[in-house]
Parts: C-alpha cells; structure tokens; sequence
C-alpha cells in the first residue's frame, strides 16, 4: 500500500500509528451473543497479512468475498489479504450458487472463505445440476470460517476439490 498524506486540510494532523480503533466489526463470535467488536488498523492489516503469508498469495491470485465486510473475516481476512497482496478482489453483492459454480469451473477464483452453509448450497446447486467443481485448475484455497465445521463437511470439500478446507473460527476476538 502506498504512502498517505496527511494534514493536507489540518496542519495540526499527525500520522496515525495503527493503535487507534479502525473499524468495528460484528460477531456472535464464540459465546454465540452478538456484539461489536473494536479492531486497530493494525490489528485488520494483520489480519490481511497472516492470510498472505499463511496462503502464500500473489498479485496472481483472486479472492472471491462473500462474508459482509463488516465481520473480521470480510474484511481483514478477505479484502486485507487482497490488498496485502495485490490480489484481485471480486465482492460478490450477493450470494448466489450459480454464478459461483461459474466462476470456480471458469478458473476465475483462487482463494475463498466462506461459512459452510455457502460451501453446501454451492455443493447442492452443482450437484442439482451435474456442474463438476473439481474441474478448476486455479481454486487451491477453500477456506471456512465463522462456524465449526463437522468431519463429514470436511470431507465432501475434499472430494469435490481435491484439497482440505481449512477453518479459521474467533479471528475477531483473537487478533492482536
């Protein structure tokens, strides 16, 4: 990311050290209780950084988002990791099967995240209607987050695409 300037409009602005609250996001996060939840920049650019070297994601690769923006993994775990790297982000406005059994047997997505009930209604539509996932060439992470995922889960993930699904759960409360 390229350098800001700052205190073009107010002389007496200083530069921001990352400890100040960012954003804030929303989870039910593990007591199942909703609540907003304060991050610094720092905490979301880390965020986006541990996916990148984690992942081992490139300008090369293309991130599909479907988790809002406004939960951890939408946005520092998603977009953070997009920008870090200089990956494409494609947001999806919405959810939906069809376009992204599309995309993934287009080649068009890398790397994606998503809560498992996206994972099974992607699974359901391909299968309703004989679309084989396992044909892309260029999906090499399917990642979950937001919930626990069951053995059975983790198995149908690996039979469609040839690689585990690997799970991140409490990244909001758990960045530093």
């Amino acid at each position: 990311v390229g350098s800001f300037s700052y205190g073009l409009f107010n002389e007496k602005a200083e530069p921001e050290t990352g400890e100040l609250p960012g954003v804030v996001v929303f989870t039910s996060g593990t007591t199942g209780s909703p609540k907003a939840v304060m991050q610094s920049h720092k905490s979301v650019c880390y965020q986006g950084a541990s996916q990148v070297i984690s992942r081992n994601l490139t300008p090369d690769d293309a991130l599909y988002i479907v988790a809002p923006i406004s939960v951890s993994i939408g946005l520092g775990s998603n977009l953070m990791a997009s920008v870090v790297a200089g990956a494409e982000a494609i947001l999806a406005m919405r959810f939906d099967p069809k376009t992204l059994a599309k995309a993934i047997v287009a080649n068009e997505i890398s790397f994606m995240v998503a809560v498992p009930q996206v994972y099974n209604k992607l699974f359901d539509y391909a299968e309703a209607n004989v679309i084989n996932l396992g044909e892309t060439k260029r999906l090499r992470v399917p990642g979950s987050g937001g919930a626990v995922i069951d053995p059975a889960f983790s198995k149908r993930m690996k039979a469609i695409f040839g690689v585990p699904c690997s799970n991140g759960y409490g990244c909001t409360e758990m960045t530093p």
